[in-house]
């Protein structure tokens, strides 16, 4: 069965419906008519890979939205990772992939314009590391000892701590090492009248 529809001062009534019976209607241009997305920001980079929330602002009188998450900006069907209709203006994305590029936007349920298309690039979480030397509880450590840990791809930095008590409440010295140069080798000459440290 069709069903004709017609406007009424920014109602719209349908015909065959019972007298008095109408479904309110805010007057929105088409540009009005599209979410504004918030999180993630536009390009961000090393997000999470695992219960990614997506957040947009709701149109005002808009309960229902439409969330596409593409590898392609062009949200080609076979690209799609993620085509969702939820109510509300937040959604958990599905468990997406390490160190890729994704899109996303949403609309207002059914044939309305769509928001603007944000781009974000994975990474997982940090990969725990393990101690490697000196190992726990060494005494008499030389002045040029070298410490060392494993180290793993998706780790991008490194941040060594030593400390004077297994809690670190009190950081003693704290080295970063960054990007592609980080090293899983640190060569320490500066700790040499710490005794006990923890790291």
């Amino acid at each position: 069965m069709t069903v004709d529809l017609r406007v009424i001062a920014g109602l719209v009534k349908k015909l065959d419906a019972p007298a008095g019976y109408y479904r309110k209607r805010s007057a929105y241009s088409q540009t009005e008519l599209a979410p504004v997305l918030v999180s993630p920001l536009d390009n961000a980079k090393y997000v999470q890979t695992n219960k990614l929330t997506l957040q947009w602002i709701k149109v005002p009188g808009f309960d229902t939205y439409q969330i596409q998450i593409s590898k392609d900006q062009f949200f080609l069907p076979e690209f799609l990772v993620a085509d969702i209709i939820r109510n509300g203006n937040i959604v958990t994305a599905p468990e997406l992939e390490n160190l890729t590029d994704y899109f996303w936007r949403v609309r207002v349920d059914g044939d309305n314009p769509w928001s603007e298309i944000f781009k974000f690039t994975t990474t997982g979480f940090p990969v725990a590391v393990s101690l490697i030397q000196p190992a726990n509880g060494s005494i008499n450590i030389a002045d040029n000892t070298i410490f060392s840990w494993t180290e793993d791809s998706l780790n991008f930095s490194y941040n060594l701590q030593f400390s004077r008590d297994i809690e670190f409440s009190d950081t003693l010295k704290n080295i970063f090492t960054e990007g592609e140069k980080a090293c899983p080798f640190m060569n320490l000459n500066a700790l040499t009248e710490i005794s006990p440290i923890e790291w």
